[in-house]
């Protein structure tokens, strides 16, 4: 079935009346981080993300189409292309006409087009919808830019873009106002110590020693990629595939059970565990490539109160958790030493330090330097990003029933997502709780997993998590 996009001239149930403040706000210079996304997308390697829900119900297209409109309006990033202005990239709105679109697909579809997943910023908005319907259940699938928003970011755009549909589509449900945005909080999402009134106590010297020794660490330590294990690229099969496995309420709370016995949170637990199976994979599968230290690359949000009211952008910095092989070798000395850095990334806003060492980078002309050293060797073994309880982030605003999450005419029976996954760092973890159950979302990268590894890959992890969940019950 070809492309059908969706547009509808009727009127709706609530105005889609443009953000106010935007032309103040906009064109908007790219921050550093966005700068990064940019520069490192491309076509074999997108910085793209998605979110899938499966749904039982038949979608209403216009009111879906309606409610997109109305979400972009309120997050005006997704209805903006980039445009260089004196050698900066920024975000410049573009016609509501332009806008993305609800596009329709039948199961089984590819639903890129020839371009593939890449989304080039200069012609295209970053952000997609497909629906795919199939008598009485449907997949939606939403693409989203990295430079756009970053998962919490997207969580926020999905969860209004929800409200909207099921304020259109069912008469009976009772749902909050949206929640105001202000969009000149966009000017100032790249200004953590001026956003937040907070005074470094260090003086500049020994910020700069600081900023210097955290650079030339990063590039001495040499991390190792996981193992190729794909012979040849696998064909793009036009949709991502991300693949799944829930743990059982038993083993999700074994799971809490040893984090607490271990002073440690699940998502130290699980970033133990996953650098054991990195560990462990790599043995199974030799292969000729440098690097000895594993580093799982943790997204970490930098939300802050009052921040509910920026409209959906990205306010991620990420933490590097590295170690060798020695430390591996000691689960419960690693456990112990990744529970100590996760924490003093907290209390130490390493998240912030990441995004001061790009915008030193960029400010001192040296970004397109790094960057270039870093393309050519691996700055990540695995991507992990722990996304917590997904109800109180997404679903909390609507009627969960023993099916699912309902809204409006439409009942969420699953909901999968992932990081994008980069060269070299071949594969991308999310990992989320929801009425008390552990779920593990894994995509992988075709030049370096086959389908049947990717699923191997996962088992390897899954069962890991159940051992360890075990051993609380023993």
């Amino acid at each position: 079935m070809s492309a059908i996009q969706v547009e509808h001239s009727g009127s709706t149930s609530s105005p889609e009346q443009p953000a106010s403040g935007l032309d103040e706000v906009f064109p908007l210079a790219f921050s550093a981080f966005e700068q990064v996304t940019l520069a490192d997308d491309s076509p074999a390697f997108p910085m793209t993300f998605f979110f899938r829900l499966e749904v039982s119900g038949i979608v209403d297209l216009q009111a879906a189409h309606e409610s997109l409109r109305e979400a972009i309006s309120r997050h005006p990033l997704f209805g903006c292309v980039a445009r260089w202005k004196r050698g900066v990239a920024c975000w410049e709105r573009t016609p509501v006409a332009n806008w993305p679109k609800v596009q329709v697909r039948s199961v089984g579809d590819r639903l890129w087009d020839d371009g593939g997943e890449f989304i080039d910023l200069t012609r295209e908005c970053g952000f997609r919808l497909w629906v795919q319907q199939e008598d009485s259940s449907a997949i939606l699938t939403y693409q989203f830019h990295h430079s756009c928003c970053d998962g919490l970011g997207a969580m926020q755009f999905l969860k209004e873009l929800a409200a909207a549909y099921a304020r259109r589509t069912a008469a009976s449900t009772v749902l909050d106002p949206p929640p105001s945005t202000n969009v000149q909080r966009l000017s100032t999402r790249h200004l953590p110590l001026n956003r937040r009134q907070v005074v470094s106590p260090r003086p500049l010297s020994e910020r700069l020693k600081r900023f210097a020794r955290i650079v030339v660490q990063h590039f001495r330590q040499k991390p190792v990629p996981l193992h190729r294990a794909a012979e040849t690229d696998r064909p793009d099969p036009g949709y991502p595939v991300t693949l799944a496995h829930e743990f059982d309420r038993s083993a999700s709370r074994g799971l809490r059970e040893y984090a607490r016995r271990h002073n440690a949170s699940i998502n130290d637990v699980l970033l133990r565990d996953l650098m054991i199976v990195a560990a462990e994979w790599n043995e199974r599968h030799p292969d000729r490539v440098s690097g000895r230290d594993f580093r799982v690359v943790m997204p970490v949000s930098l939300r802050a109160p009052g921040d509910e009211a920026t409209p959906a952008t990205n306010l991620i910095g990420y933490t590097f958790l590295t170690r060798s092989p020695k430390n591996i070798d000691d689960p419960e000395g690693l456990l112990a030493s990744l529970s100590r850095d996760t924490e003093s990334s907290k209390q130490n806003k390493l998240g912030w330090m990441f995004l001061d060492v790009v915008a030193r980078l960029q400010r001192l002309r040296l970004l397109g330097i790094a960057r270039r050293l870093a393309g050519k060797s691996c700055q990540g073994t695995i991507v992990h990003s722990h996304m917590g309880n997904i109800a109180s982030k997404f679903y909390s605003s609507f009627q969960q029933t023993d099916d699912g999450v309902r809204f409006g005419n439409l009942t969420v029976r699953e909901m999968r997502c992932t990081p994008p996954v980069r060269n070299l760092t071949w594969a991308a973890l999310s990992t989320f709780t929801n009425r008390g159950q552990l779920t593990i979302n894994l995509r992988t990268h075709s030049l370096a997993f086959s389908p049947e590894a990717s699923e191997e890959f996962l088992k390897l992890f899954a069962t890991q998590i159940e051992k360890t969940a075990g051993s609380s019950r023993s």
